[in-house]
C-alpha cells in the first residue's frame, strides 16, 4: 500500500508541465521520505531492510542535488535545498 501511494505521489509531482517545479516538488518529496524514514513513522517501516530503504533514498536526494547543481549557480542552489528542506521539514510524511 505504502509504495503505491509513493509512487502516484510521485507520478503526479513529475507530471506537471513546468519541469522546474516539477523538479522542485519531486526534490521536496525525496526529503519528505528522508524525514518520514530517518524521524517519522517510517522508522521502522520496513523493519530489517530499513537500512536499504533508507540508504536508497539517500542516493536519490544526492542525485536530486546534482541535478539541481547542473543548472543552479552555487548561491541559488544553496536558497533552494533550504527552501527545500524547510517545506520537507513542515509536511514530513510523503
Amino acid at each position: 500500500m505504502w509504495r503505491l501511494r509513493a509512487s502516484q505521489v510521485l507520478f503526479a509531482t513529475m507530471s506537471q508541465e513546468d519541469a522546474i517545479a516539477a523538479f522542485v516538488d519531486t526534490w521536496v518529496l525525496c526529503y519528505c521520505l528522508s524525514h518520514f524514514l530517518e524521524r517519522g513513522n517510517g522508522q521502522e517501516a520496513f523493519g530489517p531492510h530499513q537500512a536499504i530503504v533508507t540508504e536508497s533514498n539517500g542516493a536519490i536526494v544526492k542525485e536530486a542535488e546534482r541535478i539541481a547543481r547542473s543548472f543552479l549557480d552555487e548561491e541559488t542552489f544553496n536558497k533552494a535545498k533550504t527552501y527545500v528542506e524547510e517545506l520537507a521539514a513542515k509536511k514530513p510524511h510523503p
